[in-house]
């Protein structure tokens, strides 16, 4: 975070290990493996308290259970994006589209999914074997639909320090509530946090968000007023950054349940200064439900074992 949340320089050496079973994950024969469609279950957004607010503390799994590090590698030159996103139920992690597909269409080969570690880039790693991307993302000017699922090739069994974040049913105002972020990102010394971090932001009102972003007199952004599908902050002491992309953005309610109402997107600047902008996750609750229910329309992707243990060039988004 930009206080700072990410990296702006390529990540070297860093061992990618995926293993076929985790210790605290029920493995299961991918026939068996079906998405797991039971989203805001019993327990979703529960978490440690955060203890007091400070831009750029490092925060605890227990704390944050629902985050998590992908990576995604491309077709092309054994490169790859390193992002963050969340889990929503016991085999589906939500993220950010442009974290698995670039503005051209190209969309990642592979993707692993890091776990169990504050850290950046460590614990243990999990495949994803199929995708959806919103089929939308990538067709207009403005970075709408910025959202995207994954789905793992294991069941992971929930506890302190691994469980899902609650899904929005309905839309509703955020301005004024203290939405928090957090993530790998950098800190005001441009170096990426090597622990997660968090911080809280504020909302601007929808319109204002409209005027950020531009484009609010176009026929698009007209057919997208209510509700929009962006969040904007400004004029906190924290930002997210290149990174901190696919992240959570979450708000707590009074019974200390957590519920994600934006994904981090894009315009990571690394200045508190300027806007940030989210995916408006209450936007897309029916899409998310759809897709879970028809995994015949996900993409599949390859899982390389020869990628075990080799070292990767990571490029933060």
């Amino acid at each position: 975070m930009a206080f700072l949340l990410a990296d702006c320089t390529p990540h070297r050496h860093l061992p990618l290990k995926v293993f076929a079973l985790l210790i605290l994950a029920t493995a299961l024969p991918i026939s068996a493996n079906r998405i797991d469609k039971r989203i805001n279950r019993r327990g979703c957004g529960r978490s440690a308290p955060v203890g007091r607010v400070y831009n750029g503390k490092p925060i605890s799994r227990e704390s944050i259970p629902w985050i998590v590090h992908v990576l995604a590698t491309k077709p092309v030159g054994g490169s790859g994006n390193g992002c963050a996103g969340s889990i929503i139920t016991s085999n589906v992690v939500l993220t950010a589209a442009h974290c698995v597909q670039d503005d051209n269409g190209v969309r990642a080969i592979s993707v692993n999914v890091f776990f169990n570690k504050t850290e950046f880039h460590s614990g243990y790693a999990v495949k994803a074997e199929i995708m959806k991307v919103y089929p939308k993302f990538g067709k207009t000017n403005y970075r709408f639909y910025d959202i995207a699922l994954l789905k793992l090739a294991v069941d992971l069994e929930f506890n302190k320090i691994m469980g899902p974040v609650c899904i929005p049913e309905r839309d509703f105002d955020v301005t004024k509530q203290p939405l928090m972020v957090a993530g790998w990102g950098a800190t005001s010394t441009a170096r990426h946090s090597k622990i997660i971090r968090y911080a809280y932001v504020h909302a601007i009102t929808n319109k204002a968000c409209q005027r950020e972003i531009g484009g609010s007199a176009t026929p698009i952004a007209k057919r997208l007023k209510r509700p929009y599908p962006m969040i904007c902050t400004k004029g906190t002491n924290a930002t997210p950054c290149e990174g901190d992309s696919g992240g959570p953005m979450t708000l707590k309610d009074e019974r200390g349940r957590s519920t994600i109402v934006g994904i981090v997107s894009y315009g990571v600047i690394c200045d508190p200064s300027f806007i940030s902008k989210y995916t408006r996750v209450a936007y897309y609750t029916r899409w998310i439900k759809n897709m879970l229910n028809h995994p015949g329309k996900w993409s599949k992707l390859q899982f390389n074992r020869k990628l075990e243990g080799i070292r990767l060039k990571v490029k933060p988004v």
